[in-house]
């Protein structure tokens, strides 16, 4: 399995998204990942000082897709694991005064044709994963398992 995390994080640095919004992995094994962001101006709703709602999806889905494909021994270059459904609870705004998002991605269900991913949504101020009133974000992802193209 570590050639398969290894690969993994090969891939994460050459995804054009993650370049451009300067998205970090921070840890990977079976079945987690831990992502972060440096909040930026252009992730802040005009006129506001808070973190755009789609940023923090887009931080998800990576977190959660990388700890999919990490229960999933194969070659990326022969699979694809699209998501199939997306839903995420925002709790609590994130401000543009906070310094960093950091989603933390957990494989809760795995069966024969999908992963299903638990993502919660931090900042670094707030990040303490066992007290569940410092969420600012909880999303569920439900991931098709890889079939030949």
């Amino acid at each position: 399995m570590n050639e398969r995390i290894d690969q993994l994080r090969q891939r994460f640095d050459t995804e054009p998204l993650v370049i451009f919004m300067d998205i970090k992995l921070e840890k990977i094994g079976k079945g987690y990942a831990v992502l972060t962001a440096l909040i930026r101006p252009e992730f802040l709703i005009a006129g506001k000082r808070i973190v755009q709602g789609g940023v923090i999806d887009v931080i998800a889905d990576f977190a959660g897709v990388y700890a999919a494909m990490s229960t999933i021994p194969v070659s990326e270059e022969e699979f694809h694991t699209p998501a199939q459904t997306l839903t995420t609870h925002f709790l609590r705004p994130i401000s543009g005064d906070e310094h960093l998002i950091r989603a933390v991605a957990l494989v809760s269900d795995e069966t024969r044709g999908h992963v299903i991913v638990n993502v919660d949504t931090y900042t670094a101020a707030e990040f303490a994963p066992h007290v569940n009133s410092n969420k600012k974000a909880s999303t569920r992802i439900c991931f098709s398992k890889p079939r030949k193209r």
